[in-house]
């Protein structure tokens, strides 16, 4: 499906300039713009939908881990399972 992207003149300009710095025309780069675009929304919104979970548990649950314990346990070294979380 087509679509058109409208550009001011300077971003016009920036971009033509890219495209021929790096030998790729303009459509390849706008495209791998939107491209890196989309997967970092997209990750954004998979971390934003994470949180909602661990806070909607720990509302239901009260469980828990202090900053200190999770701070500890990154700078132990230690590889395995966090420690047991508490209210």
């Amino acid at each position: 499906m087509p679509v058109s992207v409208k550009l001011d003149t300077l971003l016009e300009e920036r971009l033509a300039r890219l495209a021929a710095k790096r030998k790729r025309t303009k459509h390849y780069l706008m495209k791998q713009a939107i491209i890196s675009y989309i997967d970092t929304e997209e990750q954004k919104e998979r971390l934003r939908q994470q949180a909602q979970s661990s806070y909607a548990n720990y509302l239901n649950t009260g469980n828990h881990l202090t900053g200190k314990e999770v701070v500890d346990f990154l700078l132990s070294g230690k590889n395995g399972d966090l420690p047991e979380c508490h209210k």
